[in-house]
């Protein structure tokens, strides 16, 4: 029988969607605290440990990680926070004076989407634009593929979950 190992850390996002900022005063909607209660409840539903870490502020708003141990670990957890804080921090200050990245959505565009009935390209194109907050864009893309294929669930799915975020 194989022997169960519990020695890994899970690291995801604190929460699946951009956060409130720091100035906002406004009450949350119920939808938006759900969504922000999503990754928070992984750790309590399952009995696992959790921390989240705070990193800094991007144009206001405040960037976190959480990591993940398995139930009973949390010294483990804790001493992995102490160990790598440091090098954590660091690695934060490099990447936030680093140059923003080139924007390749032009490449993707000549290659991938020349192939008009590429479904693919457009599903996969739309679903990086969410990522990216461009939710008209992902949109577009998302519409796009379900005019080449109109029986697509992925786009369908997609292009229902984008009207409600616009709305």
């Amino acid at each position: 029988m194989g022997e169960k190992n519990d020695d890994g850390i899970l690291v995801i996002p604190t929460i699946p969607d951009i956060p409130a900022k720091l100035s906002w005063n406004k009450k949350m909607s119920n939808e938006f605290e759900d969504r922000l209660f999503i990754m928070l409840s992984i750790a309590g539903l399952s009995g696992c440990c959790q921390v989240n870490i705070p990193v800094g502020k991007h144009d206001g708003y405040p960037i976190s990680i959480s990591l993940i141990a398995a139930h009973g670990a949390d010294k483990f957890l804790l001493d992995t926070v102490l160990d790598i804080h440091s090098s954590l921090q660091e690695q934060i200050n490099i990447a936030s004076n680093m140059a923003p990245l080139p924007d390749f959505n032009g490449d993707m565009d000549t290659s991938e989407l020349l192939k008009e009935k590429n479904v693919k390209a457009y599903l996969r194109r739309g679903t990086a634009r969410e990522m990216l907050l461009s939710y008209k864009e992902a949109f577009e893309d998302f519409k796009h593929a379900l005019v080449l294929e109109p029986q697509n669930k992925v786009a369908r799915c997609a292009e229902k979950r984008l009207k409600r975020t616009m709305s």
